[in-house]
């Protein structure tokens, strides 16, 4: 018995995965430069030079440095998600490019989400007036005169256009979807104790909170806005969780009796010396396939392994077969 689990042990040691291991790779980082083209063009959509009401108070507000800056905020989100999935992949080391294509393509589509919706609504920021210091305002906006405004013309050298660019907020969209990402990510594959996850969790979730509300404290954004870009973020992160990601399933092996066969050997011949390899199993098995394998018993491991009793190839259904084949 200790003999044939050292043999599993060093055989999942010695184990290399084939092309078909790749496959989700392959698709995650086909879609990097389709991302890539389409954040050039929502970048290179142009915006409208909005005008303004003359009694618009939510443009007066004054114009304030950052909080949290962009760049801070990308290092943070970096560094963190990269210490936390390499800390928590470190025993499936190969199985890391995965999840780190998938944040890089997340990221990505926000970018092109977030550049489109900025650039089509136009929408004025709160420091709007503070930022563009309209020439002749006070002849432009008379006492008791509330009309709007279409053409004016800023004198700050150092107004520009993203002071069209205030719905949807990208830090919120950013932030939220890196949140979404990793806490996911720590409940279905990070194998710390539960006390210290759940501190990682919740610290993520406040600095996301903090983030969202620094940019309505900031004037650079409406609750609106931040509302918007959080949906935003959260949505695309559920997306590719669920659809590219599959929620995290863990990789899955198949551990069988002996080298597998070929298809008129596998029916005709008997297997009596156990014998350990590892096929990929990249699909799981029906819950009424389980039931009806009665030689076959599935570990419910943290990787999903597979083992089988001394049978005759006679007790393989055609159904298991074709399973573990693919």
């Amino acid at each position: 018995m200790a003999a044939s689990s050292a043999s599993s042990t060093s055989t999942l040691s010695n184990y290399s995965p084939t092309p078909s291991n790749y496959r989700h790779v392959f698709n995650l980082f086909l879609s990097l430069p389709v991302l890539f083209l389409l954040g050039i063009w929502a970048s290179s959509t142009p915006y409208a030079k909005q005008g303004f009401f003359c009694n618009d108070n939510e443009i007066r507000f004054p114009d304030v440095p950052d909080t949290v800056s962009a760049n801070f905020m990308e290092w943070v989100t970096t560094i963190v998600g990269t210490i936390l999935i390499i800390s928590s992949e470190f025993s499936l080391i190969k199985g890391l490019h995965r999840q780190n294509a998938a944040q890089q393509c997340s990221k990505l589509s926000i970018s092109s989400i977030c550049d489109l919706g900025k650039r089509t609504c136009s929408r004025l920021r709160p420091n709007f007036l503070a930022v563009c210091q309209p020439k002749n305002l006070s002849e432009l906006c008379p006492p008791g005169e509330y009309g709007y405004i279409q053409e004016y013309e800023c004198t700050n050298v150092h107004f520009d256009q993203n002071e069209y660019f205030s719905f949807p907020s990208a830090h919120a969209a950013f932030i939220c979807n890196f949140s979404t990402f990793m806490i996911f990510y720590m409940q279905k594959r990070c194998k710390f104790p539960a006390v210290f996850r759940s501190f990682i969790q919740f610290f993520i979730t406040l600095f996301a909170y903090f983030v969202c509300l620094s940019r309505v404290r900031d004037h650079k954004h409406r609750l609106t806005d931040v509302i918007g870009g959080a949906a935003t973020g959260i949505a695309l992160g559920s997306f590719f969780i669920r659809f590219m990601l599959h929620n995290f399933r863990p990789n899955r092996y198949c551990l069988i009796d002996k080298e597998w066969p070929e298809e008129d050997a596998l029916i005709n011949e008997k297997f009596s010396v156990p014998q350990t390899i590892i096929l990929q199993h990249s699909k799981s098995i029906d819950e009424s396939q389980k039931m009806k394998q009665n030689s076959y018993q599935r570990n419910s491991s943290d990787y999903g392994t597979l083992r089988s009793s001394s049978s005759s190839a006679y007790d393989v259904t055609d159904e298991i077969k074709n399973d573990l084949i693919r």
